[in-house]
């Protein structure tokens, strides 16, 4: 895959009992998964050399976050300039999470350096009252098409 690496992507999820499934690419036509519901090879932690297995774990292919574990968001291993997010979610009832993209780890969090896609339980958050913080939004800023 042939991937321009001037600025970065990154993406990260926060709260407990998320699934997830993604996948990123540099072109229309080949995509580079980067989970595939055995392994976390292409991800580590924020500002970590290594996958937060005492944070995060892989059961029935959905990768999870660990009630009372270590909160540590993820990141690629690899940087995307041009991509494709493509993702299934799940949330525990009132749930609230995100995927931050684009960010950097110039910051103590990643929050600090990217917009984010949120992932809520709109039916039993507050935040899922307002359209631009409710599930599929860009937080804070741009409700989720087909919503106003």
């Amino acid at each position: 895959m042939k991937t321009d690496h001037k600025h970065l992507n990154r993406w990260r999820h926060l709260g407990v009992g998320i699934a997830l499934c993604a996948a990123v690419t540099g072109s229309a036509q080949e995509w580079t998964h980067l989970f595939d519901g055995e392994t976390v090879c292409s991800m580590r932690g924020y500002q970590r050399d290594s996958f937060p297995d005492k944070g995060w774990k892989i059961e029935d292919g959905i990768l999870k976050t660990i009630e009372g574990g270590d909160v540590v968001d993820l990141v690629t291993i690899q940087d995307y300039e041009s991509f494709e997010l493509e993702l299934e979610w799940a949330v525990k009832p009132r749930g609230n999470s995100g995927v931050m993209y684009r960010v950097t780890e110039n910051f103590s969090t990643p929050w600090q350096t990217g917009p984010e896609m949120q992932i809520l339980d709109d039916s039993r958050h507050p935040d899922g009252r307002n359209p631009k913080t409710s599930a599929g939004s860009l937080y804070a800023l741009i409700a989720r098409d087909g919503v106003e």
